[in-house]
């Protein structure tokens, strides 16, 4: 674990604080302990167990924290990298803690202590508010975090952090797709740059490259080009031209299936879907209307087999090109000057 190194639980509500600034110093860390546990975990899904064991293992070394003396520039290196770990867990883990710390659990049930008094309730949009700020942060550090490693491995492979992340099991998966980044896919749909939503979506790339582009291109195609890519080779015109006409397509059916089997929750009692209301009202779970996912996955898979148009059309230009024949590219979408209509 990346907290209560000293066993104490002053000391590690101390720590947590350097990150939850509101956190209450009453807190007890035993309290909050299974929620670090569990966010941990959720986060070495995200960046990989290779670097959350290195932080680990630094953490819990006589190397970590002001102690310390005498550092190497590596072991300056590692004290960031559990620092930045360590936010949002902190915060992913408060979140999971505040939501049962609400009321009391007593034998006699749950219970509502509080001072009427001096101390009023929060209605129940504000505590959603608090609770939606809580967990952007936690996502924005994510990708604070993914952008640390990068810039290790970036500005320097051969470091102890930098070796490890691009020797990792995470960031591989990521080279394999040609689809390679946040940047690249919010440049064709937009993500906000999200790396942590990227990283949660790059599955779904790697499923529709191999099963759709793959089988568009053929495999040794798509192996000869991922391999050009993390031998780092350099591309020719043509593969730059090949891929740029890939992505638009595979940006889009990942997204249909991001949409097909993500942001529902299935219960025993049914499938549900979370919303909002207005911001003055509680979130609440609504049956979920498979109608209107299914029209989203519609529209989406619409758009990604006319991207797919372009991508087929190249590709038979080029069959063309190759035994000296002549390729005639189909009639396009147009406006006729002639005429008030689209012809289609």
């Amino acid at each position: 674990m990346l907290f209560n190194k000293t066993l104490t639980n002053a000391t590690a509500i101390r720590e947590l604080k350097t990150f939850i600034g509101f956190l209450f110093s009453s807190t007890s860390f035993s309290d909050i302990e299974m929620d670090i546990i569990l966010s941990e975990e959720e986060i070495q899904k995200t960046i990989g167990e290779e670097i959350y064991t290195l932080a680990d293992n630094h953490y819990n070394s006589n190397r970590f924290g002001p102690g310390a003396t005498f550092k190497t520039a590596d072991e300056t290196l590692l004290d960031s990298l559990v620092a930045h770990i360590q936010l949002p867990v902190a915060l992913m883990a408060y979140h999971s803690y505040s939501a049962t710390n609400d009321v009391s659990h007593e034998k006699t049930g749950r219970k509502l202590k509080i001072d009427s008094d001096n101390e009023k309730i929060p209605f129940e949009w504000m505590l959603i508010r608090d609770e939606e700020a809580i967990l952007n942060k936690a996502y924005k550090t994510t990708d604070r975090l993914i952008a640390f490693l990068d810039k290790q491995l970036k500005t320097d492979p051969v470091n102890a952090i930098g070796e490890t992340w691009g020797g990792s099991t995470a960031y591989k998966l990521s080279k394999e797709a040609l689809i390679s980044s946040a940047e690249l896919f919010d440049s064709i749909f937009p993500i906000e740059k999200s790396r942590r939503f990227y990283i949660t979506i790059l599955p779904f790339i790697l499923e529709n490259q191999r099963k759709i582009i793959g089988a568009t291109i053929t495999p040794e195609i798509l192996s000869g080009l991922k391999e050009k890519i993390l031998d780092e080779d350099e591309l020719t015109d043509a593969d730059v031209k090949l891929i740029e006409l890939i992505r638009p397509p595979l940006a889009l059916y990942s997204m249909a299936t991001a949409v097909q089997r993500l942001a529902i929750n299935i219960m025993p009692n049914g499938i549900f879907q979370e919303y909002f209301s207005n911001k003055f009202t509680a979130k609440v779970k609504h049956e979920f209307d498979l109608s209107v996912r299914r029209e989203l996955i519609a529209s989406l898979r619409d758009d990604a087999k006319q991207e797919m148009k372009h991508l087929e059309q190249h590709l038979a230009k080029l069959a063309k090109e190759a035994i000296d024949e002549d390729y005639e590219a189909p009639e396009q979408l147009r406006i006729d000057p002639d005429t008030k209509f689209v012809r289609l």
